[in-house]
């Protein structure tokens, strides 16, 4: 794994940038959101903002572990230590970014609870776009749920065994 990202460092650091740029939308996405829905109901508006609000610290934090990994596996970080180890290292810090992209996409799942139950409530959004959102949101928990209790049938949560960099 660790040859195939620096082999492929172009496309694994332009994934983390990508992934840090796509925030701003999201941001901008729940202004937009909070804006238009926080007339049917405030509270319901400011909570899913909240929760859109958390989630976006968890990428950031995620992708610092991504691009440690990448450090580590150029020998750019703990130089000292024999190969065997920089790799079980790398292999460390992608598993803590996947465990960190996990606890973000629980909010991600949370906030279209919110969501969906004002856009049901609205009179300017079709009450079965609200549906769609809250079972999201069950798809997004129930997922959540196998990733953390039962780790060993997860089919693919990492972006690199997307991209190829997988075990």
């Amino acid at each position: 794994m660790a040859e195939n990202i620096i082999a492929n460092e172009f496309l694994f650091r332009t994934g983390i940038v990508s992934r840090i740029i796509s925030m701003i939308p999201t941001l901008l996405m729940a202004l937009f959101l909070y804006r238009i829905l926080k007339n049917v109901s405030i509270q319901q508006a400011r909570f899913m903002f909240s929760l859109i609000l958390i989630s976006i610290p968890f990428q950031f934090v995620a992708e610092v572990f991504n691009l440690t990994s990448l450090m580590i596996a150029k020998e750019e970080l703990l130089k000292s230590i024999d190969s065997t180890q920089r790799i079980d290292f790398s292999i460390l810090f992608i598993n803590i970014y996947n465990n960190m992209v996990s606890i973000g996409q629980m909010f991600w799942g949370l906030w279209l609870f919110p969501l969906g139950l004002l856009i049901y409530k609205s009179k300017f959004i079709l009450q079965f776009f609200g549906t769609i959102l809250f079972l999201g949101g069950v798809g997004y928990l129930i997922d959540y749920v196998f990733f953390s209790f039962f780790s060993r049938f997860q089919i693919c949560h990492c972006h690199c065994t997307i991209n190829g960099f997988g075990k």
